[in-house]
């Protein structure tokens, strides 16, 4: 008995231990990463609609063969219509960069960057939901407008949707138990 309290002891005296150097400077590099992966989000989402309409995978669905008719205005409409989904994803991104940051600088359980990955599995969920929203929006606001296809409304919601639905709500079920773990972590450090 007094054997495991002097090892009790030496276990609550010892420093806390925290990431290796190496899965720190991982940390950094994917916090680098995700929030550039935030910026590219928003880039890639756009591009095609505003820019580069050919490069829709369903443009012969609801835009026809013809680009003449697809000026600015409307192509500026069409990326206010993906921008949503993008946008969301792109702060969930952010978040995520957030909690990498601060894994790299040894504060894997600090409620900002809990916060942060909370946030990304939020995006995920909402990602899932909006994003064949938007891409019906983006098909009855394209079909509508072009001159060779009448109006058509196509959504598209498959299995990896609905997959992504449940991987989001049960990552922001993680995500939450985790960030209530790490407040309670800080409580009880302050009181300490």
């Amino acid at each position: 008995m007094k054997a495991m309290d002097k090892r009790h002891a030496a276990a609550s005296e010892s420093p806390e231990q925290g990431l290796t150097p190496a899965m720190q400077g991982w940390a950094a590099v994917f916090a680098v990463l995700t929030r550039l992966g935030a910026a590219f989000v928003i880039v890639f989402a756009v591009l095609p609609v505003a820019i580069f309409p050919e490069m829709l995978p369903e443009r012969a669905t609801y835009m026809g063969e013809r680009y003449d008719w697809y000026a600015w205005p409307l192509r500026l409409g069409a990326a206010a219509i993906v921008l949503v989904p993008s946008s969301i994803m792109a702060w969930g991104l952010w978040g995520l960069g957030r909690f990498f940051g601060q894994c790299a600088g040894d504060h894997p359980f600090a409620v900002s960057g809990l916060t942060g990955l909370r946030n990304f599995a939020l995006a995920i969920w909402l990602n899932a939901v909006l994003g064949p929203l938007a891409g019906a929006g983006l098909s009855a606001y394209l079909s509508g407008l072009s001159p060779e296809v009448s109006g058509q409304l196509a959504l598209s919601v498959g299995s990896g949707d609905l997959g992504a639905l449940l991987l989001g709500a049960s990552f922001f079920f993680a995500a939450q138990l985790l960030h209530e773990g790490g407040r309670a972590h800080d409580e009880l450090r302050t009181i300490l």
